[in-house]
C-alpha cells in the first residue's frame, strides 16, 4: 500500500503535462516554453515514421541479400558479431543491384515527409508570432 502510494505521487505529474494546450502552455510558461515543446513534438512526429517505416521496409530488404557474408569470408575477416550487424545495413547489398533503389526513394520519402511537416510547423509558428 506504501509503494503503491509512492508510486502514484511519483509519477502523477506525467499525465497532465500531455493534457496542457498550447494557450495554457503559452500563457503560463511563455512563447520559448512553447517552442521548445513544439521542437519536440516535432522531432516525434519526424522521425517515430521514419523510424518504423525503416523497421518494416529496410532492414528486411537489407537482410535478405548476402553480400557482405561472402566478401566477409573471402577477405578472411568474417566475425559473427559484425556480420549479424552489417547484414541489417545498406553494406549487405550487392553493388549495382537493383534493390538500392528502395533505398532511394525511401530517402526521398523521409525528405518529403521532413519537409512537409516543417512547412507545417513553420505555418503554426507565423500564426503564433501574429
Amino acid at each position: 500500500l506504501l509503494m503503491s502510494a509512492w508510486h502514484h505521487r511519483w509519477w502523477s505529474w506525467v499525465v497532465p503535462v500531455f493534457r496542457v494546450s498550447d494557450e495554457e502552455l503559452l500563457k503560463s510558461a511563455g512563447m520559448d516554453a512553447l517552442i521548445a515543446v513544439k521542437i519536440l513534438y516535432f522531432g516525434i512526429l519526424c522521425f517515430l515514421p521514419i523510424t518504423l517505416a525503416a523497421m518494416a521496409i529496410l532492414i528486411p530488404v537489407n537482410y535478405t541479400d548476402d553480400y557482405y557474408s561472402k566478401t566477409a569470408q573471402e577477405s578472411g575477416i568474417s566475425d559473427s558479431y559484425s556480420t549479424v550487424f552489417i547484414r541489417l545495413t545498406m553494406s549487405n547489398i550487392t553493388p549495382g543491384s537493383s534493390v538500392l533503389w528502395v533505398h532511394f526513394f525511401f530517402v526521398y520519402g523521409a525528405v518529403f515527409w521532413t519537409c512537409w511537416l516543417i512547412t507545417e510547423f513553420y505555418k503554426e509558428y507565423v500564426s503564433l508570432r501574429q
